[in-house]
């Protein structure tokens, strides 16, 4: 059984019948990136389109250790970075439900994957218009040839 206890569905004739054609269209437009974008989304319409709608979402009550663990992990986890007091508790909890340190681990990187995922990005820098791009190289270098031409003028005539 996979892990989490989920069972995998058997394969379908109509599932193995994808896959070759899956494969057959790869082969075809290998070198044809956009072709082979196009037909593999053509060919992913007709699949979807005939398959049974996807089986209700569990329910919110956790039926496994880990499932009860990671319900935990996000009732305690505070943005992308989980403190080291937080993780020790957290490491206490899983010992009394009887969850191994390894194990405890791998939940906890999943639930702060899940947060990083799902969490809003924030708005990227603003990047500075084009002439302060510019602008700070040719103060530099005007800068320095102020400082050449001060030492010539100092040393033929000063």
């Amino acid at each position: 059984m996979p892990p989490g206890g989920a069972t995998v569905d058997p394969l379908t004739e109509r599932d193995i019948a994808y896959c070759r054609a899956a494969r057959r269209v790869r082969a075809t437009h290998a070198r044809r990136p956009a072709r082979l974008y196009r037909e593999l989304q053509h060919l992913g319409k007709w699949y979807t389109a005939a398959r049974p709608p996807a089986p209700p979402p569990p329910a919110t009550t956790p039926h496994s250790r880990a499932e009860a663990f990671a319900l935990e992990v996000a009732a305690r986890i505070e943005g992308p970075v989980l403190r080291q007091s937080q993780r020790r508790a957290l490491f206490a909890a899983a010992r009394r439900l009887g969850i191994g340190r390894f194990e405890a681990n791998l939940v906890i990187a999943a639930v702060q994957h899940e947060v990083k995922r799902t969490a809003p990005r924030a708005a990227a820098p603003a990047t500075p218009p084009a002439a302060a791009r510019w602008l700070a190289p040719v103060a530099t270098a005007l800068a320095l040839q102020a400082a050449i031409a001060w030492a010539a003028w100092h040393v033929c005539f000063g």
